[in-house]
């Protein structure tokens, strides 16, 4: 992995047109340009149908993580992988790579961008990127007395990638607007009621969800507006129609909006593949891997625990293998059992019954005095709390087997860094609750904390969104070390209901 540099390129060079190829004609003379064209217009539509029909991220590999060794300024290391590019070329990384944090953040490059004081918090890029090299110099003929530079000349393009840390994060635009289409259409409740709107007001209600179509938004997570309308909501017996179209407005009108336009690509004209010179290709070239939360300490990270990895906003690609394992699989099983439904409607009264015989007159008992009336009792005193759930779970919000368990329904969803979300039917946003949880450490393990987050709060929001949950109520929570490790035992809760 390099730091920043710039790089140059030559506008005399004409690049082939990746629309032709050569028309062959017998008696026809080949050229290296020829050839070159041919080549072009080949490797052109395999990006052309890899990044349209497959998409880009990561395929197998690239785990990033940081080393903890202060001597050699905590090493970011990259495992071999593969990727396909945002422009749809197959990247290989071979070997492990890793760069210094520190050596990085002391470079001049990334001192000026950081500027004067160095801030304590800085987020850094792990990003990727396809180039190719010109190796196998082999002699070419030419004029006498020439230049010992001009007696050779490269006869192969080397497959080569670029690794990088950076503080500027790609625009990935089109695998953000995926993300937010599939959230915001998973909003949409399936209803057997209604009202409905017909398809194509259904379509127009989702147009208008899009940003300014001419110029997409600036935050790269919202390229729909909020959630959908109450109203928005879909028959449960034409799922299937409602979703064909969704889909079909995706393709023919969304995505051509966040899809980035590529031009025909140039070599990356550098001199060996250890140039430490990027190619002039786009921001969209490059390929997130991770995003770095550093805080640092006169500039540099000064421990282990202050470097943290974020990896869930990288683009990846699942294999067809996975895919149709996961479908034959998973796809036919029984979901979990459906809400009660209402009640039917009474039926017709039955056929009157045989008369049975009359019984013996009894004999008339004496009436009884009426008694007084009592005075009113006093009112009694407010009731005392009591759990309305309960459980202890794995650190994957999991309750496998015994000793976990879990109460009244009561569920944990996962969102990464410790967050977790608690729901269940029986929370009543008009009630009094109060959390009580506690990690669950042996005694070797470091120090634990058990926290309440706010409902409001904008970095649990922005998960609920993420995962379809911001319109269920429910308590956020963080539970991990206090040097800022996941939970690796689980933890227990209790949520109790006080009178209003």
């Amino acid at each position: 992995m390099s730091t920043f540099a710039s790089s140059t390129t030559d506008p005399g060079v004409q690049l082939p047109d990746p629309t032709k190829h050569v028309r062959y004609s017998y008696g026809m003379v080949l050229g290296a340009d020829d050839l070159t064209q041919e080549f072009a217009y080949l490797a052109n539509r395999d990006q052309w149908l890899a990044r349209d029909a497959l998409g880009y991220g990561t395929l197998s590999g690239l785990n990033v993580s940081v080393d903890d060794d202060a001597t050699k300024g905590f090493p970011v290391r990259v495992t071999p992988g593969v990727a396909l590019s945002p422009r749809g070329q197959l990247i290989r990384v071979a070997d492990a790579q890793c760069a210094s944090l520190n050596q990085w953040l002391q470079s001049a490059s990334i001192r000026a961008a950081l500027g004067t004081p160095v801030p304590g918090l800085v987020r850094a890029y792990v990003v990727l990127r396809y180039r190719d090299c010109p190796v196998d110099p082999l002699p070419v003929p030419g004029e006498p007395c020439r230049c010992e530079s001009e007696l050779l000349a490269e006869s192969r393009w080397l497959d080569d990638y670029r690794l990088e840390l950076t503080l500027q994060a790609p625009p990935q635009r089109e695998e953000n607007a995926i993300r937010d289409f599939v959230a915001w259409l998973r909003q949409i409740k399936i209803d057997t009621a209604g009202p409905f709107l017909e398809i194509p007001a259904f379509l127009d209600a989702i147009r208008a969800a899009a940003h300014d179509l001419a110029s997409p938004v600036q935050s790269p997570l919202d390229f729909l507006y909020g959630s959908p309308p109450d109203s928005l909501l879909i028959p449960a017996d034409r799922v299937c129609a409602y979703l064909r179209a969704a889909f079909r407005l995706w393709v023919t009108e969304l995505r051509p909006l966040w899809q980035v336009v590529w031009q025909p690509a140039d070599h990356d004209g550098s001199c060996g593949c250890s140039s430490t010179t990027p190619p002039a290709t786009p921001d969209e070239e490059w390929l997130l891997l991770a995003e770095l939360d550093l805080t640092l300490t006169a500039g540099l990270v000064a421990q282990y625990d202050r470097a943290v990895v974020d990896q869930s906003n990288r683009p990846y690609v699942v294999h067809l293998r996975m895919l149709q394992e996961w479908l034959l699989c998973h796809g036919v099983e029984a979901g979990p059992p459906g809400p009660k439904g209402d009640q039917g409607i009474q039926g017709i009264q039955g056929i009157q019954g045989i008369p049975g015989s009359n019984g013996t007159n009894g004999t008339n008992g004496t009436n009884g005095a009426n008694g007084t009336n009592g005075t009113n009792g006093t009112n009694g005193t407010n009731g005392d709390s009591f759990i309305v759930a309960a459980g202890r779970f794995d650190p994957e919000g999991n309750t496998p087997n015994s000793p976990f368990f879990a109460t009244k329904g009561l569920t944990v969803t996962p969102l990464g860094q410790g967050f977790y979300y608690l729901l269940s039917d029986g929370f009543d946003p008009k009630q009094n609750y109060v959390i009580k949880g506690t990690p669950i450490t042996l005694a070797d393990d470091p120090p634990h904390t058990f926290e309440l987050v706010p409902s409001n709060d904008k970095n649990l929001l922005s998960r609920l969104k993420e995962f379809g949950l911001s319109k269920k109520f429910g308590f956020g929570i963080r539970a991990r070390a206090i040097d800022g490790k996941n939970l690796t035992r689980g933890f227990m809760v209790e949520v109790s209901q006080f009178p209003s």
